[in-house]
């Protein structure tokens, strides 16, 4: 079965391999360059920065008009980025031979290339066993996909708003476009291509940044202890600590398997537990047979393909909200996780944006090694792949505060100090203004069409995270990172900067308060926004009603925003380090007060950050149209599992064989190697038994007589029946014009479409149709919507919506008056199948019979509106 698919198939994912190969050997004369602070000089990063350059340069230039969006526009704007590097390479005066460099580090090329195929063609393999579109977002990203693939010129149009350009941060759908265009394969195997490709970029580029981090480390105990014999033995374990660092960002679960779902499943969980627990569907029991007093009501079985239907999904929502009287909210905050995303198999901006987040990761930590500010030049490209990360996913803006964070750490360790001058601290809000005026200037034709639903942030009274919660989501990390930071304050000794650290800490906690006051009182006199911040205080009678039950709620945080703060307290305590102290409190004499490397220096930050990130949504969200902080935490914890997967990596091997620091007592390391093992082992069973029951079960692989082929084509799955997927790729193979416009069946108010019946035909062409996911299209757009979408005529005797307009233009018996609709939005073709001919009138309809039709298949018919316009117009039926 593989090997025959792979025979089929197989050449779709050279084809991927091979172009994604060309980036980075495009990007690599400039990215060698850029990248020299960096033992592996970035080259698991390499990939996604020639993704994502030439991306850039595609885009720009069509934006300029200098380029179509064509295959060949594609060459050429890798060649220029080709050119660009060499260049840039040649001018170089101090530049290093590379392919000397390639052949010292042969090992690490060929550990990075290996791991790249086996992750690429292992989750190639996961998809071909289930490649349905159906369900959740997919229809979406599906028809942005064909709706660039389609555009003649950028902005792409909106395949679900005809005459509109797309208004959501596309970035990551072009760079896949792109890919897809150049490689001709059909949209349904370029999306489930797309899933294999995000997952192997961004483990790879885990395993490159933990590999540099170690040998970063490695190289600081060899300046130390001149031992270059003991440091190199050591380096097969930076190789060990990459392929870690890729299995915790991308393969790894979470605990709620082990510690929820199989407790759940196997009845071995009291009530009183689950109740504690409090996730969403498994905080207790299901009734009771009465026939069968000892079944608690569930599978009573350890076989993951015998368990509720989707019962992976309950693992992205382990963090649960409940209003005063203890009820669960109706919308629920999402704590996905990059293999949950991987198993859902959305691919949505938080998902394109992985292998480019890896690399800003990347990016921060080679600043943080330099010994000199950036060049011109250098800080350009930072703002162009800084940048890049908003028009990815506009969330990843949090980004440029590691950037940051980074050039704040550069210069930290560079004075030796211990703490940053008014100089440093100039030169940082410099580079920050640097950063940000770049991105305006590179980006402004996104942000100059780019709508939104975000209307501020607002606090967050009563919904703290629970620490069991808390856990659930992120055990291994606390551990883990909790180890190593009481290791590194033990290594700091003396200069471990106490006294700084709590000023720092209380200055946070006081910032938070004042931040939280600040944003109550401002919330209170904007009814719009007093509605969701205070409807806890409306619903019970004013403030005086709610102080102490409110206060108790809040007490249910105090864990983890205790722990949160005190990982922050022991960063800045070793980050800031302090001159050592004799017993008289007199200072002690010190060549160097920073006693870290830059390896330990930047893991700190990078723990800090995640801290931080998920520390923000116990205090404060962003409005939005769900009005509680369901995105928020979803956004943020999610970029807090990307960080703190790399520097959990690093982490253990630090405090378990770093040779550069005294070992930590042998049977303390044993206690906490085996606690990582078994916390580590745990989490692994969620993609184990997600797997099982998404690629094997859903995929139809344990029925007895499986005979059901592999295949990455999920397009089909999309459409209603062969005959209506037949008739959607003959319309996609005619309509050529870049203006066509299909009119299908839609209805108002869709949020999610389940099956994807409706803007299926716009969705699996790229052809805009006149309204597709209204409720979405709302949230890209915000209050630019309702003009959007509704008609008013000049008189004022029309006012329809476009949902009123497609009804009317199916279901009136007259001619003229779809004729009316036709002129009006500039209608190409109409399309009548399965979903059509079940929402609309069969007397309407039938005024079309007797036009020749553009495809046919079955009892579908696509009709194009030309024909209607040369017909004279007359009743159905006459």
């Amino acid at each position: 079965m593989f090997f025959d698919w792979i025979g089929r198939e197989g050449g779709a994912l050279l084809s991927w391999w091979l172009l994604t190969l060309l980036a980075g050997v495009a990007v690599y004369p400039l990215f060698f360059r850029l990248m020299g602070m960096l033992p592996s000089r970035g080259y698991a990063l390499a990939r996604a920065a020639g993704l994502m350059l030439i991306g850039f340069v595609f885009w720009i230039l069509n934006i300029l008009g200098l380029l179509s969006n064509t295959p060949g526009s594609t060459v050429l704007a890798a060649l220029i980025v080709l050119v660009i590097g060499l260049v840039s390479y040649a001018t170089w005066k101090e530049r290093e031979p590379i392919l000397p460099w390639l052949r010292a580090n042969w090992s690490h090329i060929l550990a990075a290339e290996l791991l790249f195929a086996v992750m690429f063609v292992g989750w190639a393999t996961v998809r071909a066993m289930n490649p349905s579109l159906v369900a959740t977002e997919k229809p979406m990203e599906m028809a942005f996909l064909n709706g660039i693939r389609r555009s003649a010129t950028f902005p792409p149009h909106d395949p679900w708003m005809s005459g509109y350009a797309i208004s959501y941060y596309h970035f990551g759908y072009i760079i896949m476009a792109t890919l897809a265009n150049l490689s001709g394969v059909s949209s349904g195997i370029a999306f489930n291509l797309a899933l294999p490709l995000l997952f192997a970029l961004t483990g790879l580029g885990a395993f490159g940044i933990a590999y540099d981090l170690v040998v970063t480390q490695l190289r600081h105990f060899t300046e130390k202890q001149k031992n270059e014999v003991l440091a190199r033995q050591h380096y097969p374990s930076a190789l060990a600590i990459g392929v870690l660092a890729a299995v915790f960002v991308v393969v790894m679960g979470n605990l709620g398997t082990a510690a929820v779902e199989i407790p759940y499943q196997t009845c071995t969980a009291s009530p009183a537990y689950l109740k504690w627990m409090n996730l969403d569907e498994r905080d207790a029991y299901p009734a009771q047979d009465a026939a069968a007093p000892g079944n608690c009501g569930t599978t009573q079985s350890l076989d993951p393909a015998n368990w509720n239907y989707w019962w992976w999904f309950r693992y992205s929502r382990v963090v649960r909200d409940t209003d005063l009287t203890g009820q669960p909210l109706v919308i629920q905050p999402i704590t996905e996780f990059p293999q949950f995303s991987f198993i859902l198999s959305d691919m949505h901006p938080h998902v394109l944006a992985l292998p480019f987040a890896m690399l800003i990761v990347g990016l921060s930590f080679n600043l943080v090694m330099r010994k000199r500010d950036l060049y011109v030049w250098e800080v350009v490209l930072y703002a162009l792949f800084t940048g890049g990360m908003i028009f990815l996913n506009s969330w990843d803006a949090v980004y440029f505060g590691l950037v940051l964070g980074a050039e704040a750490v550069r210069r930290l360790t560079n004075n030796g100090t211990g703490q940053l001058t008014g100089r440093d601290w100039l030169g940082v809000v410099r580079f920050g203004i640097a950063l940000v005026g770049l991105t305006a200037i590179l980006y402004l034709p996104f942000f100059i069409g780019f709508r939104s639903q975000a209307g501020g942030i607002i606090p967050n009274v009563l919904w703290p995270t629970q620490f069991n919660q808390f856990f659930i989501m992120f055990g291994p990390f606390l551990v883990i990172l909790g180890a190593f930071l009481i290791v590194e304050a033990r290594r700091a000794g003396q200069t471990f900067n106490a006294r700084l650290a709590v000023q720092a800490i209380a200055g946070i906690i006081g910032f938070l308060v004042l931040a939280f006051l600040i944003l109550a009182i401002t919330a209170w006199f904007k009814p719009e926004v007093r509605q969701a911040a205070f409807q806890v205080a409306d619903e019970s009678g004013g403030f005086l009603g709610v102080i102490a039950p409110v206060l108790l709620r809040r007490l249910q945080g105090v864990v983890t925003e205790g722990v949160l703060l005190l990982a922050m307290f022991a960063v800045i305590g070793r980050l800031f380090a302090r001159e050592p102290r004799k017993t008289d409190g007199t200072p002690d004499s010190a060549p160097q007060v920073i006693t870290y490397s830059a390896a330990t220096g930047f893991v700190l930050l990078i723990i800090a950050a995640g801290a931080v990130l998920t520390l923000l949504p116990d205090f404060v969200y962003l409005r939005d149209g769900f009005g509680v902080r369901i995105n928020t935490v979803f956004k943020l914890y999610y970029q807090g599992w990307l960080l703190w997967s790399v520097a959990s990596a690093y982490a253990l091997w630090s405090v378990l064989y770093d040779p550069a620091w005294e070992p930590v007592a042998t049977p303390l390391r044993l206690v906490f190697g085996a606690l990582s093992v078994v916390l580590i082992a745990l989490c692994m069973i969620y993609p184990v038994d997600a797997i099982r029951s998404r690629a094997f079960k859903e995929g139809g692989h344990l029925d007895p007589g499986d005979t059901n082929a592999l295949t990455l084509d999920g397009g089909a799955s999309l459409a209603m029946g062969p005959d209506d997927y037949n008739a959607i790729q003959c319309l996609a193979s005619v309509a050529k014009a870049d203006n066509d416009v299909v009119a299908e069946a839609t209805k108002a108010n869709i949020a999610y479409n389940i099956t994807g019946n409706y803007s299926r035909v716009s969705g699996l062409t790229g052809i805009p149709t006149l309204i597709g996911w209204d409720n979405h299209e709302r949230q890209w757009r915000g209050e630019t919507f309702d003009s959007a979408n509704l008609f008013v005529d000049a008189a004022n005797n029309i006012n329809e919506t476009r949902a009123d307009a497609i009804a009317k233009l199916y279901n009136s018996t007259n001619i003229a008056d779809a004729l009316a609709e036709i002129r009006r939005y500039n209608i190409s073709y109409i399309y009548i199948g399965p979903q059509e001919r079940r929402d609309f009138s069969e007397v309407g309809l039938a005024k079309f019979d007797g036009l020749p039709t553009v495809c046919h298949f079955g009892n579908v018919d696509v009709y194009a509106a030309d024909a209607v316009g040369l017909q004279a117009p007359k009743a159905a039926g006459n």
